[in-house]
């Protein structure tokens, strides 16, 4: 379903900062979720940004890890494209702002909220992650299957787990450290929230290093491939 940019924590830039994208063939429209520093060079290798005629980018918060890249990224399909993004963001005077710091003017992209999105039915949740940021994850409807985004979090969302339980929702991507800390969800904190006959379904994402990769695989959760042509 979705794809993967990158799959690194901030500390990880090898495998590049996660971020994950889904291209629609008949409306033609490019997905991405996040855009991190070294992503906007990732689109650009893979000619992702060619051949599309809509993007919508979904931010999960703004860390420079998941928006570095942003402002790259909208100028390329403004100036390169003739592309005006959609964005959705759910605090649209923080994304303003941070745009502006850039010389991004509104005149560029359309913010919406993910409850005023006509077009792509998602639901935000506000997750734990720093006192100083809003971070959010996301559950979404694409290709007919409902999907669970957590973005970067501390605390579990258990309405997602319960749904993916229940056989409400598809698959989950979700953040794991194996270190304990009050910014990120640790890799046995996951497991003890997820049955081990339903981690098939759930793909681990934001991964420090190989050894919490090798945890995660070990555990019986999914390991996103890195998208490269």
């Amino acid at each position: 379903m979705l794809n993967f940019l990158g799959i690194g924590s901030c500390f990880n830039p090898i495998v590049g900062n996660t971020s994950a994208f889904y291209i629609d063939n008949v409306d033609k429209r490019l997905y991405i979720f996040d855009v991190g520093g070294n992503i906007y060079e990732r689109l650009k290798k893979n000619k992702l940004l060619d051949n599309v005629e809509k993007v919508t980018i979904i931010i999960t918060h703004g860390h420079s890890d998941h928006i570095g890249s942003l402002p790259d990224v909208i100028f390329d399909l403004n100036i390169i494209s003739n592309i005006k993004p959609d964005i959705i963001y759910p605090n649209k005077e923080y994304m303003r702002n941070h745009l502006i710091k850039s010389a991004v003017y509104d005149t560029y992209y359309n913010l919406f909220l993910p409850s005023k999105c006509k077009y792509f039915k998602i639901k935000e949740y506000l997750q734990d992650h720093n006192d100083l940021i809003n971070a959010y994850g996301y559950i979404f409807k694409l290709n007919d299957k409902l999907i669970y985004y957590s973005g970067d979090t501390h605390t579990i969302q258990m309405e997602p787990i319960n749904m993916l339980i229940s056989g409400k929702l598809d698959c989950m991507f979700h953040e794991v450290t194996r270190y304990r800390n009050k910014a990120h969800t640790h890799i046995d904190d996951l497991s003890n929230c997820i049955p081990k006959e339903f981690r098939n379904k759930v793909t681990c994402m934001h991964f420090d290093d190989d050894d919490v990769i090798d945890m995660a695989r070990s555990k019986g959760f999914n390991i996103p491939k890195i998208y490269s042509i």
